[in-house]
């Protein structure tokens, strides 16, 4: 399957951002929680479709690896909808927005929507952001294979692809973050920084989780009631407690390791 060129993201992103730039991220994410959940966790396990995804990389035999360099996503723009969003290195960090794209230019697509009349991507990298061709290839193949699964599990989701500070294919936990306003270090675009820096940046700013990992709790050897004990365990974390503080604890979790 073949991608639409970033040329002609002016004539499809309007129709993929149709209703989500409307809204804010806050919002978003409440249209595809479960009914009854006040927040998305860092899991994800409160996402519709979500298991169904993510089991289907490990039925379809891909390493735990390889479903680590996929993210479930919820598609959404900060900026102006009918323009592409690129994202560029910036030493320690990320640049994301409305970038101006350059002539001759190669920018290929790392986020993506899925719709019946096929998959969109609404992200791009330029060429300052380092992917190995031959994930990437392999990561594309992917992404076309698994539309259909897309669209029945949960019409609503994209995948993105997990470069981010980490090399794709890798079993490496790399947590981010994006700040759009007064914590970008740009006027007209975002910032992405690993989650540690970023908790300290935002300290006392509120936030949304919009992406949750590709990996299926098959590829662990927990059993169901191991599985339950983790999401209860979460889902104190997430109780009662600021977005901070629960990216404090996360990020401790994440450096016991």
């Amino acid at each position: 399957m073949s991608f639409p060129d970033i040329s002609e993201a002016p004539a499809f992103l309007p129709e993929v951002f149709a209703h989500w730039s409307e809204v804010s991220a806050k919002e978003l994410v409440q249209e595809v929680v479960e009914e009854g959940s006040a927040y998305s966790t860092v899991s994800g396990g409160c996402i519709p479709g979500a298991s169904k995804i993510r089991d289907w990389f490990y039925e379809r035999g891909h390493s735990l690896a390889v479903a680590n360099g996929f993210m479930i996503s919820v598609p959404h723009t900060h900026w102006d909808p009918s323009a592409p969003m690129v994202i560029s290195q910036m030493g320690d960090h990320f640049k994301i927005g409305n970038q101006p794209l350059l002539k001759g230019g190669r920018y290929r697509p790392v986020s993506f929507a899925f719709r019946e009349s096929g998959v969109y991507p609404y992200e791009w990298v330029d060429e300052s952001v380092e992917i190995d061709e031959a994930d990437y290839e392999e990561a594309l193949a992917i992404i076309s294979a698994i539309r259909e699964t897309m669209i029945a599990a949960n019409p609503k989701l994209g995948i993105c692809l997990n470069f981010r500070f980490k090399k794709l294919f890798s079993e490496a936990v790399s947590a981010t973050f994006e700040s759009t306003d007064s914590g970008s270090e740009y006027e007209d675009a975002g910032t992405i920084r690993r989650s540690p820096e970023a908790a300290i940046v935002m300290d006392g700013y509120d936030f949304e989780i919009v992406q949750w990992h590709c990996i299926s709790d098959k590829y662990s050897d927990l059993s169901d009631s191991a599985i339950d004990a983790r999401n209860e365990i979460e889902a104190l974390i997430y109780a009662e407690r600021s977005p901070v503080e629960r990216n404090r604890i996360i990020n401790e979790v994440f450096a016991s390791f």
